[in-house]
């Protein structure tokens, strides 16, 4: 069963994007998805999107998990999300 998590804020992940010079479609490459998802999830049309995915986002955008996606109420699921330390033990 996938679990979700939320982007905080499109803005932020545009900021990144423009900060980083990288593109929707490197991001894309980057993070195993397509160019239309990155895009939907940039533009705000997609707000949730799987733990797998905001990890894959969010480390080739070299930020730390959770700086760009939020979980609603942490469970034990999402906890080698939140704390990738905790999910290796």
């Amino acid at each position: 069963m996938p679990v979700y998590v939320r982007a905080r804020d499109p803005s932020a992940l545009r900021a990144r994007l423009a900060a980083t010079g990288t593109t929707q479609a490197t991001l894309a490459r980057a993070a195993h998805t397509s160019a239309a998802r990155i895009s939907q999830i940039v533009s705000g049309r997609v707000t949730t999107i799987t733990v797998t995915s905001a990890a894959a986002i969010e480390l080739a955008l070299g930020v730390p998990r959770g700086h760009l996606f939020a979980v609603s109420e942490p469970t034990d699921l999402v906890q080698p999300y939140i704390d990738p330390a905790e999910g290796a033990a």
